[in-house]
């Protein structure tokens, strides 16, 4: 996504703020991630995660440290983003959005804020992974500049140990 839509264009219910890592709020911001996560996998579940899991896979090595975003809804943490780091150099977009909600302004808002991140940070483009299962962040992304470069497809294969094993 090349980021030349102008940040100040996006306005919503939220106050967003930055995270440290260490902060007490990061076992609740992995937690919206786990629920996010499995919402936009309804298709095709995944397993449960268990919290040690949980915060490999979401707050693991890859979380860029000044880019731990959460949208707040009043007092309340509603929203997640975050940036990381990708292959030769980039920053991807983590999971973005609300949990529990199709919220695509208020998820377009954490995209925004990310890219301002990500600006700051001395980028001009992020890399941007989105299921068409997430409608919210499609409808976000649908108000930037996105450069669409590949497609990637899932197929599911169905079976049972017996069949693995010759059995079925």
């Amino acid at each position: 996504m090349r980021l030349t839509t102008p940040i100040e264009e996006f306005s919503c219910g939220l106050t967003i703020c930055q995270l440290q890592r260490n902060s007490d709020e990061l076992a609740r911001w992995i937690d919206l991630h786990r629920q996010l996560y499995a919402e936009t996998h309804q298709d095709n579940p995944v397993a449960p995660l268990s919290d040690d899991d949980a915060r490999k896979l979401f707050a693991g090595k890859d979380l860029h440290p000044e880019a731990i975003l959460a949208g707040f809804d009043d007092q309340e943490m509603a929203g997640v983003s975050s940036l990381r780091s990708g292959s030769d150099e980039r920053l991807e977009l983590g999971w973005t959005g609300l949990p529990g909600r199709i919220a695509s302004q208020e998820t377009a808002c954490l995209v925004a804020a990310a890219a301002a991140r990500a600006r700051a940070l001395g980028r001009d483009v992020i890399a941007v992974e989105a299921d068409d299962t997430d409608r919210a962040l499609t409808e976000a992304l649908d108000q930037f500049d996105v450069e669409w470069c590949q497609t990637f497809r899932t197929y599911e294969l169905a079976w049972s140990p017996a069949e693995a094993q010759g059995q079925g």
